[in-house]
């Protein structure tokens, strides 16, 4: 019978002692890349949020300054 080969049995443990040993690297691999995948369109969310945020805060800037050039000409053209 080809089951009871010693050799196999041997393989086997060779086997099982790798997959034994290798596991918590792959079970860091595979959640890090459960994760990875996970947030990446949170990020990408975010990161546009704080683009237009960014923009409003120099559209408000911009618009400040204007107000204060024109009053300011305002201002010499009644001196």
């Amino acid at each position: 019978m080809p089951g009871l080969n010693p050799k196999n049995g041997s393989r086997l443990l060779g086997v099982a002692c790798v997959g034994l040993i290798a596991s918590p690297y792959i079970y860091n691999a595979v959640k890090q890349a459960y994760w990875t995948r996970r947030y990446k369109k949170l990020n990408m969310e975010e990161i546009v949020s704080d683009r237009f945020t960014w923009l409003h805060h120099c559209m408000l800037r911009d618009e400040i300054e204007r107000t204060l050039l024109k009053q300011e000409q305002e201002a010499v053209k009644k001196n």
